[in-house]
């Protein structure tokens, strides 16, 4: 694959070598000086006094590991960056020959601005030597990835800035709902209990949350199986399922990490006789970075480069900006694994694309609250696995399966080496547990005005013709949230009522978007929706009896009901199993009342015109069973 067409397809080019070692040396001793004696003044809130050569002089406790050096142009080693001859032959490559340019900084001294700032230099200085602090960290991680899951988002159609749910689960809420567990009451009447007028939560919410108490012959043997399986927290939840039965892995990993930021390095449990390793000898730096904000706040530091001079007011669009023409990094030090290298998603870059069509044109700090969010997500619900989380094959395959959208990788290389990025990707910076400071440059490179005006910036118009290979987007859903649905006209009742008929077993992933279909059905005459839940266990049960308010509000009848659901006439028990397709879709035919069926399994969508094609042809002949084409969404 070309340097152009692995640019247009992944959105990152990697170019080891790029910039010679005596210029890097020349560009570090520089940013050295700078940083400890500022030219350009640096953001409220930062740090000040740093040192390369002086550890005691970095950052700490809760101060922001990031400072950020805005450069002057002395010397030549910026001019030799910018005219490498390997990235000008990619540059050329990507953007057209002499269709682009690279800026200088100017800075002005004796007012400490640089306006506008072309490149920038990000250090990132280590969490701190000892390694518990990664511990905390993916404890932190881990806690914040679980609370994610448990709200869906909210999209508004005006804006497309999605924002997360207000209700967050607590440790309050945890200790409420194990002392109501353990003194016998049901899980409906525990959520009916603990919810709030504000916080609404379900059986299954608190089923999920519930966690008896550890006892410390726990703890011991949790410790125990961490010392001798590291991270293979299946394996570990499996050889302590005897002792806590139905403890998830996603407990007994967060109460791992929890015990592991307690605990000082190879502490002995006397009590227990059991030797305790510290979170040197589990945790290494490359499995165990996370994407953070410059703030250190996990998973909030998503975004796409603005590039210099454009204003976060102003609107990006499909077809792109002059200036923003790519995205260059260049590794001044070199950069391990977990040693602070940029977070990226490959191919996100298309989601980006998708998304400016639909809109139209977003204002650029909306489109980096929606990444926040769509990352967010997508990580809470599994599909955006870090890269050290699975295998590049186990990847590959999953992608192929449409069981993940993507991965999470972290650029990493050697002092020297240059990577692009599209304008469009999605990415963040991570955490440095390594003990080294990581230096880097980060600049972008514009596409000239003429260029720009005769043939506008073709890698843009490329990627926008690939299609995204993401579940969440479906052109032709304006929402697939239940509170943005619009009220339909009342039906014409000369015409026959359909009954759409949703049988449902752990749909959770797709059911917002079946449903939505439904909602943009042009069929004009009455429409009811018969939904059974046949034993899910993924949240489905939620999800629905939000639908089923948002169809009685937009004037669409629905009947719902569930065998685990307990308010429902064919609640059998909590823990009813799964009775399997025939029995699910008979139970929906049984409840519903309309003239017409009309089958909508709860992993497809309907276009929009389905029942008014269908409809008058199965009156028409009343004896046949209607059929219709399908196809792969997204192909």
């Amino acid at each position: 694959m070309s340097i152009r067409d692995e640019f247009i397809r992944h959105g990152v080019v990697v170019i080891p070598g790029a910039v010679p070692g005596d210029v890097v040396e020349r560009c570090v001793a520089q940013l050295a000086r700078d940083l400890e004696h500022p030219v350009v003044q640096p953001e409220s809130g930062t740090p000040r006094g740093a040192s390369l050569s002086d550890p005691s002089t970095w950052p700490s406790g809760t101060a922001r590991r990031v400072i950020e050096v805005v450069a002057a142009e002395e010397g030549t080693h910026w001019r030799d960056v910018r005219e490498s001859p390997k990235l000008r032959e990619a540059l050329d490559t990507i953007l057209g020959e002499d269709a682009w340019t690279v800026e200088a900084n100017v800075v002005d001294a004796e007012r400490g601005i640089c306006e506008p700032r072309h490149w920038y230099c990000p250090v990132t200085f280590p969490e701190g030597n000892e390694e518990a602090k990664a511990a905390a960290l993916k404890a932190k991680a881990i806690v914040a990835r679980a609370e994610q899951s448990e709200k869906r988002r909210k999209v508004s159609g005006a804006s497309g800035l999605c924002t997360p749910a207000p209700a967050h689960w607590t440790e309050c809420d945890s200790g409420n709902v194990r002392e109501l567990r353990e003194s016998g009451h049901d899980w409906e009447d525990i959520a009916k209990m603990i919810s709030t007028s504000e916080t609404i939560w379900t059986a299954n919410d608190c089923k999920a949350h519930y966690e008896p108490a550890w006892a410390p012959e726990h703890d011991a043997q949790l410790m125990a199986l961490v010392q001798a399986y590291g991270e293979k927290w299946q394996t570990i939840a499996n050889a302590i399922s005897s002792q806590r039965p139905g403890c998830t892995k996603a407990q007994i990993r967060g109460r791992a990490m929890m015990l592991l930021d307690e605990r000082s390095p190879n502490m002995t449990d006397d009590a227990h006789n059991v030797s305790v390793a510290g979170p040197t000898n589990v945790l290494d730096p490359g499995t165990s970075w996370h994407p953070v904000n410059r703030r250190r706040m996990l998973n909030r530091g998503w975004h796409l480069d603005i590039g210099a001079g454009f204003d976060t007011d102003w609107m990006r669009t499909p077809e792109g900006h002059p200036f923003q023409g790519a995205i260059i990094l260049l590794f001044l030090t070199d950069c391990a694994p977990g040693g602070g290298g940029t977070a990226f998603i490959k191919g996100s870059h298309r989601w980006v694309a998708s998304y400016l069509r639909k809109k139209g044109g977003v204002s650029h700090q909306n489109v980096n609250a929606w990444a926040i969010d769509l990352v967010g997500e997508l990580s809470s619900k599994g599909r955006l696995p870090l890269s050290y989380e699975m295998d590049k094959h186990e990847a590959e395959n999953a992608m192929s399966r449409d069981d993940i959208d993507g991965v999470i990788e972290q650029v990493s290389g050697q002092a020297g080496t240059i990577v692009l990025l599209h304008p469009w990707l999605i990415h963040s910076g991570t955490s440095n547990l390594t003990a080294d400071v990581r230096l880097l440059a980060n600049g972008m490179a514009r596409v000239k005005q003429e260029s720009f005006d005769a043939h506008g910036i073709s890698v843009l118009k490329e990627v926008q013709a690939l299609e995204p290979k993401l579940k969440r987007e479906t052109d032709f859903l304006p929402s697939t949230c239940p509170d943005d649905q619009v009220k339909r006209a009342p039906p014409d009742n000369r015409l026959p009522k359909v009954s759409v008929i949703c049988p449902v077993h752990n749909a959770a992933r797709w059911i917002d978007e079946t449903l939505a279909s439904v909602c943009m059905q042009t069929y004009t005459g009455p429409i009811e929706v018969s939904i059974f839940d046949d034993s899910s266990s993924d949240g489905s049960a939620s999800i629905i009896r939000r639908w089923a308010k948002a169809f009685a509000r937009i004037g669409i009848k629905c009947v719902a009901n569930g065998s685990r659901w307990v308010e429902s006439a064919n609640f059998v028990k909590e823990d009813a199993p799964n009775q399997g397709i025939g029995f699910c879709r008979n139970r929906c035919i049984g409840q519903s009342t309309g003239e017409i069926l009309v089958f909508l399994d709860s992993d497809d969508v309907m276009m929009p015109n389905r029942m008014e094609l269908q409809v008058p042809l199965a009156v028409e002949h009343p004896t046949a069973i209607i059929g219709g084409g399908w196809e792969r969404y997204p192909s």
